[in-house]
């Protein structure tokens, strides 16, 4: 097996780990909700904190774990307006061109989010919660682990 091949099956691997744990946290944040819902319903009590944790924890990890699964299977949006009637080979450069483009974009928000989130972390971001405080700088890490395993993803789309 070589590098690259190892390589591509740890970036599959990563991808679908970040994408089934997008999908756990969609179904935690439906219990969630449920759950907040039935307490309201029968207790006349919410449960404290659900929007904060549903906010700050669930919706983070859904919108940007499945990134690298995305673009593992080309389903980002592409636009092909002005380029489908451009030969084959120019086509195949501008895609070239335009995932070199993602990489570097997916780099340079994955550094920006991973800085930001050691700032946070350093800084013991929280949020106020009615009873206790919520630590919400682990969910920065979210992000910047999405984008760095979504920029992982571009590298082997390039076929490095």
């Amino acid at each position: 097996m070589t590098v690259i091949n190892a390589f591509n099956r740890l970036v599959n691997v990563l991808s679908r780990a970040a994408f089934v744990l997008s999908g756990l946290m969609i179904l935690l944040m439906m219990l969630h909700i449920c759950a907040d819902v039935a307490s309201r319903a029968l207790l006349s009590k919410p449960l404290i904190g659900t929007l904060e944790i549903v906010s700050s924890y669930y919706m983070v990890s859904v919108c940007f774990l499945p990134l690298a699964a995305l673009e593992l299977s080309r389903e980002h949006v592409f636009v092909e307006v002005f380029t489908q009637r451009l030969p084959a080979r120019s086509r195949a450069a501008l895609d070239v061109f335009a995932r070199l483009c993602t990489l570097v974009a997916f780099l340079i928000i994955a550094t920006s989010c991973a800085l930001y989130a050691w700032k946070k972390t350093l800084g013991g971001e929280f949020m106020d919660v009615v009873y206790y405080d919520l630590p919400i700088w682990p969910s920065r890490w979210v992000v910047a682990t999405g984008f760095l395993i979504a920029a992982l993803s571009a590298m082997t789309m390039l076929g490095w």
